[in-house]
């Protein structure tokens, strides 16, 4: 019977792990489009993942469902959920404008010695 019931543990933990993965969609709110190798990374731990071509990323927390998720790509602005065990999201990351301050460029005559 323990072995019965050993067997049948192991064969379940797998799809019991599984279940608590964390998938999604990443892409860019204006265009729609889906964004690739964005990071996806669980606050604090060294569990991360990077979207595929198609935006899509599946990350497995474990137990750690108390982290917030991040999603974070250069040029646009990061997202934080805390509300994502068991689900599949659909993200769309805006895009982060920075202005910068004026630049002045002026020629000066070489100097001879």
């Amino acid at each position: 019977m323990k072995k019965v019931l050993t067997v049948a543990i192991l064969l379940l933990l797998p799809a019991i792990l599984f279940a608590q993965a964390v998938k999604g969609r990443v892409t860019d709110a204006a265009t729609g489009k889906p964004l690739e190798n964005v990071n996806v990374y669980l606050e604090g731990t060294y569990q991360v993942t990077i979207t595929n071509s198609e935006g899509n990323f599946t990350l497995n927390p474990g137990k750690d469902t108390n982290s917030a998720l991040t999603i974070s790509y250069v040029g646009y602005q990061s997202q934080k959920i805390t509300d994502y065990a068991g689900k599949t999201l659909s993200i769309a990351l805006k895009r982060k404008v920075i202005m910068l301050n004026e630049v002045t460029v002026v020629d000066r005559p070489d100097e001879e010695d």
